[in-house]
């Protein structure tokens, strides 16, 4: 890739270094003009003509032997509008007529294969104001395996190319700032560099799709998604799109963490304590302020029958939280003889606001496992049902039969007569308590109507081996 700083009409000189394989190449090289996919991939274009900008001073036949080096060079005059970023490519086909290697006995093949090389140039053109012709055509959070991502659909209508960088913040409907600085880069540079990953190239009269991972959970509600378009000067476009968390979305991010009141995050969501060898006695129990007020917070173990336990002890046991502070709470087992089975327990998570009064309540599960043997699993699945709606889903029971908690993954996947194939994951991993019942639900809003095959694939956590089923269910 050439790539240069250059002002409005100038004429740059460009070069590219070529050097010989084992096999003679002829090449033939021609500039093209330039055409974007919307995951950004940038090919070159069989219909747009190249304005006579891009000139060779190199022939545009090469003959490059084994171990020779050529170059190609010549001159691009940049256009004389207000565009910020400007592109054009070489296409540079080779020619060569090889032998073919045909093995006795055997016809040759009638297919011949053509291998080209695109090779870029682009200049930035630095004296300008950054782009304002850059369009937010929509803004919205998708489920990707659980995790939210922020996707946006940009647009770019002028004839000039642009290079910017984004990111989107989160914001609740009181305004209140839940996510902050959440990059938005071109899917196609999702794997690249930090330096090229930020770098937003859009063509002229293209549109290109951005995303970008959340860092952290999203709960359900309604929010503001801003996107924030800019240059190295500043600000250039910015952008508010409404957006709504509905309960069966981005579990899997969600499976880790617990909430209170909205604003207090808890980490582990589940709390496994053991007497047997390799276990753990005590955890440390992670709280979270990220609200704008401190949060008094109450912490009690209590029983199936909501009394206080003997055998689970919390420290402290009341604490107040200021905005933007964390804080650890020990959880740990104060008994030591258990009967040699395990016990359950809830640990309940209070909160109330100091400046507005407002109140929430949690309840974590807890663990005291002290059964010399593991218990078999004992889970049993229901049968797949529809459930119409504004985005229709499958939802599958699961219940836990056994005398120990399960964590299981369930995938599933739809199959039909006409290879039609749908992947769907629900679970990531959360507690099912022994006598609970669970259900799974799979969204399948672009799923057509017929007879499918859905085989689920049960995956514990504990590493041991999936445990497959399959039914048979029709799409109406």
């Amino acid at each position: 890739m050439f790539e240069c700083q250059a002002r409005v009409g100038q004429t740059v000189r460009f070069q590219f270094q070529l050097y010989g394989s084992e096999q003679v190449l002829d090449l033939h090289v021609q500039p093209v003009s330039l055409v974007q996919q919307r995951d950004g991939t940038i090919t070159a274009s069989t219909e747009r003509q190249l304005p006579g900008t891009v000139r060779l001073d190199s022939p545009p036949e090469l003959r490059l032997r084994s171990g020779e080096r050529t170059k190609i060079t010549g001159t691009w005059t940049l256009p004389s509008g207000n565009g910020q970023f400007h592109a054009a490519g070489l296409m540079v086909t080779d020619r060569s007529q090889h032998e073919q290697t045909v093995e006795q006995g055997t016809r040759p093949l009638g297919v011949r294969f053509v291998t080209r090389y695109l090779l870029r140039l682009e200049a930035e053109i630095h004296q300008l104001h950054p782009a304002t012709s850059i369009q937010l055509a929509s803004g919205q959070l998708s489920d990707q395996g659980g995790f939210a991502f922020a996707n946006v659909l940009l647009r770019n209508p002028g004839r000039a190319g642009q290079r910017f960088t984004a990111k989107a913040r989160l914001t609740d409907t009181t305004g209140h700032l839940v996510m902050d600085d959440i990059p938005l880069v071109l899917p196609v540079r999702m794997n690249q560099p930090e330096a090229k990953r930020s770098q937003v190239i859009v063509l002229p009269e293209t549109e290109v799709l951005l995303a970008g991972r959340l860092p952290d959970p999203v709960f359900p509600g309604d929010y503001q998604l801003e996107i924030i378009v800019g240059s190295g000067r500043g600000v250039s476009h910015k952008q508010q799109f409404p957006v709504t968390v509905l309960p069966e979305q981005f579990l899997a991010q969600r499976s880790v963490v617990a909430r209170v009141l909205k604003t207090i995050d808890i980490q582990p969501r589940e709390i496994e304590l053991s007497t047997l060898r390799r276990g753990n006695r005590i955890m440390p129990l992670a709280l979270e302020n990220k609200g704008r007020e401190a949060v008094a917070i109450q912490l009690q173990a209590i029983d199936a029958n909501g009394q206080p336990l003997k055998w689970l002890s919390v420290r402290p046991k009341t604490l107040t939280l200021a905005p933007g502070r964390r804080r650890n709470v020990m959880v740990s087992l104060s008994g030591r003889d258990g009967g040699g089975k395990d016990h359950y327990a809830t640990l309940t998570v209070a909160a109330r606001g100091t400046g507005s009064g407002s109140q929430g309540i949690t309840q974590l599960p807890v663990a005291w496992l002290n059964a010399a043997r593991q218990p078999a699993e004992n889970l049993a699945l229901g049968r797949l049902e529809m459930r119409e709606g504004k985005t229709p889903m499958l939802q599958l029971s699961l219940e836990n039969q056994g005398t120990r908690h399960q964590a299981p993954h369930l995938v599933l996947t739809l199959a039909d007569d006409r290879l039609t194939k749908v992947r769907r994951e629900a679970g990531y991993h959360a507690w099912v308590l022994p006598g609970q019942q669970q259900v799974y639900r799979f969204p399948i809003p672009d799923l057509y109507p017929g007879r499918y095959t859905a085989t689920i694939e049960r995956i514990s956590e504990r590493g041991a081996q999936p445990v497959t089923s399959q039914q048979q269910i029709t799409i109406r």
